[in-house]
């Protein structure tokens, strides 16, 4: 008895209350997600219309707009933090839809760097490296050839932002029927988000920074956007990141199929970051106990959770088209599992992956020539031509 006692108050709380202390810290977390989003909207609006300027024309040559939206996620090592960075450049008017979904498009590439480089932890561990390697870089492959498919599309007809723009405009309809009426008079969640922000503007404007209060707004902004997302994720995976695994490998090793996207999408979802859900299954298929087509399914649930962060980022964001990117990604990750799920199609990114794994483990140099080329050197060498 006295053992339990001792195991329910370590810390000195009981679990329940550590639980609830943890859903407090992830609401305020959200809070803190919010307010940084909103904080990165005013300072670029403080900037001007120069901004507005010369960073559209910076990505307006779609390549341009994919590569920054991968160099970005291998930098910061968060797809989520890049398209809320997103939204808000959208929000503040700084970027087009239509301009930022190549963007959108890069950062999913950029998100596979995690489960690759998670892969690497068996190197050494000839064909557990193998199939390791092959199972994180099939996430790679998944979204390159997804880019090769729907960037033309965009490109051509416009077919995400279109998309993205009647699923915005559903959201939009379903929300003022079922919100609140005009005139209520009640505060509304953007009003308590922006009133920190804008008390810190006002002061900073007071203090008479002039030109450069633009500037420290967005340092903030991005300051707490990594703070909050790095909260959320730890504080959510402490929550419910074992129980979710436990789930997810019962699911699995029945070959849940269409559960095993659902699985993905859960997990994602509790625990904000598609790295650990994609890394998860790197070690799993290394050790022979999950096959790659088995775990493919979860990396298209993952990819679709993770478009969770930027609608979330989209409610701080006073602009509609803010709204309208965000659902840009959903459309996209969306598309990939209609695209990919199907077992004959799924084979390509897999049998791609597989071909690379077994080149890598016969000459190890691929390895860091991979890495390298795809995720650093290639959207560099684009950035620069452009």
């Amino acid at each position: 008895m006295g053992d339990q006692e001792a195991i329910g108050t370590a810390g000195g709380l009981p679990s329940s209350a550590r639980r609830i202390l943890r859903l407090v810290l992830v609401l305020g977390a959200l809070y803190l997600f919010l307010a940084a989003i909103s904080s990165l909207e005013t300072g670029i609006g403080m900037l001007g219309e120069n901004l507005v300027d010369q960073v559209f024309s910076a990505v307006a040559n779609p390549l341009t707009g994919l590569a920054a939206g991968l160099l970005a996620t291998v930098l910061v090592q968060s797809s989520s933090a890049t398209t809320s960075i997103i939204v808000g450049l959208v929000g503040a008017g700084v970027l087009t839809v239509e301009a930022a979904v190549p963007m959108v498009m890069g950062a999913n590439i950029g998100s596979a760097v995690t489960s690759t480089l998670a892969s690497l932890g068996h190197i050494r561990q000839g064909v557990y490296f193998e199939r390791g390697f092959a199972a994180a870089t099939m996430q790679d492959f998944y979204n390159i050839l997804a880019v090769v498919i729907f960037l033309p599309l965009e490109l051509a007809f416009g077919a995400i932002s279109k998309a993205a723009r009647g699923l915005a405009g559903l959201v939009t309809t379903w929300g003022s029927d079922s919100g609140p009426s005009e005139g209520g008079g009640g505060l509304s969640l953007g009003d308590i988000v922006d009133a920190p922000v804008d008390a810190l503007a006002n002061l900073l404007n007071g203090w008479g920074l002039g030109t450069a209060a633009g500037p420290v707004m967005i340092a903030l902004g991005l300051a707490a956007l990594v703070v909050a997302l790095i909260l959320v994720t730890r504080l959510m995976k402490q929550l419910v990141s074992t129980r979710m695994e436990l789930a997810v490998n019962s699911i699995l090793s029945k070959r849940g199929g269409f559960m095993a996207v659902l699985a993905g999408l859960f997990m994602t979802l509790a625990v904000q970051s598609s790295g650990i859900t994609n890394s998860i299954m790197v070690p799993l298929v290394a050790a022979g106990v999950l096959s790659m087509p088995n775990a493919f399914p979860v990396i298209l649930g993952a990819d679709l959770g993770t478009t969770a962060t930027a609608v979330l980022a989209s409610v701080a964001a006073s602009s509609p088209e803010a709204l309208v990117i965000a659902m840009a990604h959903v459309v996209i990750n969306f598309a990939g599992i209609f695209v990919f799920y199907p077992m004959k199609v799924r084979q390509v990114p897999i049998r791609m992956a597989q071909w690379l794994s077994k080149t890598a483990v016969a000459n190890k140099t691929w390895v860091a020539v991979y890495i390298i080329t795809v995720f650093v050197a290639a959207p560099v060498l684009i950035l620069i031509l452009s």
